[in-house]
């Protein structure tokens, strides 16, 4: 490990911000005939006491400079503030016999998601909602509580959403990270927690029609989309099923397998689909069996 910099870095002026040391050999790499050695891959590190240093220097660095502003950046906030409804809701946006939205209170840092019964006229026409804020509407539903799970996490994310076709269960990605590799968590409409078994899964999710099994995609080690798996609710995640594979190339020749003409699967064709949309493709059934376990 060699060093072309002295390990204290220069100390920071008003006009100079303070400067990393180059330090090589912390992780060389050789692809594709190519040699790189990042001189700066060690503050990568953040256990590093030298690492956290440098980054405290740098932010002292960043509010000296920025000290002339801050009064104004002050007034900005409070003006955006008194121009936002912190108390507000969601368009909501009917699944099935339900109507899902979400809430957002004035103080949490976070929303919270809710559902209430399709109302029908005397037609049976379904009359549409109109939710006020912080107001509860007729047979409103909590389903899940963003700060309730944020709390004590560094990082928290909701992704994405998904009520199942019959209403029973509801499957939403969570994100403590920031990394971008969810854990599906499958729960009751009262929030009860019933599978959290499928972890570092990527974007891209359908329920099957029977409502107990779902349709997710897995990533490889760069974390792009790679292949799609089925999961059963309740059962481990070694038991599920790979479905399709991402084929190395994004584009090749459609070969022969089988399928109807028009049900010509991904897997068959030139690959224009990205993989984001192989959930929706297996569901609707445009997949061979061939293709599946090719």
């Amino acid at each position: 490990m060699t060093e072309t910099i002295p390990r204290e870095a220069p100390q920071a002026s008003p006009n100079t911000p303070p400067v990393a040391p180059k330090r090589y050999g912390y992780r060389v790499r050789d692809q594709f005939g190519q040699h790189f050695d990042d001189p700066w891959d060690w503050l990568r590190d953040g256990d590093n006491p030298e690492v956290r240093a440098h980054l405290e220097a740098e932010n002292a660095w960043a509010d000296a400079v920025t000290a002339p502003t801050r009064e104004a950046a002050a007034r900005l906030v409070e003006e955006v503030k008194a121009n936002t409804a912190l108390t507000d809701v969601t368009v909501p946006i009917r699944e099935g016999e339900f109507w899902y939205f979400r809430r957002f209170v004035e103080g949490q840092s976070y929303a919270t998601h809710h559902r209430a019964p399709v109302q029908r006229d005397e037609a049976g026409v379904p009359v549409p909602l109109v939710p006020s804020p912080g107001v509860p509407t007729r047979g409103e539903e909590l389903l899940v509580d963003e700060n309730e799970w944020a709390r004590g996490q560094e990082f928290f994310r909701l992704a994405d959403m998904y009520p199942s076709p019959d209403g029973r269960l509801i499957a939403w990605a969570r994100d403590t990270s920031g990394d971008e590799r969810y854990t599906w968590v499958v729960q009751e409409a009262s929030g009860r927690v019933i599978d959290e078994a499928v972890v570092d899964a990527g974007y891209g999710f359908a329920w099957a029609d029977d409502s107990a099994s779902f349709i997710y995609m897995g990533v490889d080690d760069a974390w792009r989309a790679c292949d799609v798996w089925l999961h059963r609710v309740g059962t481990l995640r070694e038991a599920d099923e790979l479905l399709l594979v991402m084929p190395r190339r994004r584009r090749r020749a459609a070969r022969g397998c089988g399928c109807p003409p028009t049900r010509r699967c991904a897997r068959c064709r030139s690959c224009r689909c990205g993989p984001a949309r192989w959930c929706r493709l297996i569901r609707r059934g445009i997949a061979c069996s061939s293709c599946i376990r090719g």
